[in-house]
């Protein structure tokens, strides 16, 4: 795992270090990431472990209020 800020503080690393990460989506059906977990199709929720579907679940109950109070 890459923490930004342990490299942002650690002199082994140059200050303008920095990684590239390219994503390629696994499915062409469920591009769409605003899409909540139980309208993804069945293979994108089978490759799915319990940790991003929590991470992802979390990540929607926090939008859904930002854009609320929007």
């Amino acid at each position: 795992m890459v923490d930004p800020d342990s490299i942002n503080k650690d002199a082994r690393y140059a200050e303008k270090f920095r990684v590239d990460v390219h994503f390629k989506n696994v499915c062409e059906r469920c591009t769409d990431s605003s899409r909540p977990i139980s309208e993804l199709c069945k293979m994108c929720q089978e490759i799915m472990n319990s940790d991003i579907k929590d991470s992802w679940s979390i990540i929607h109950a926090i939008l859904d209020v930002i854009f609320f109070l929007d």
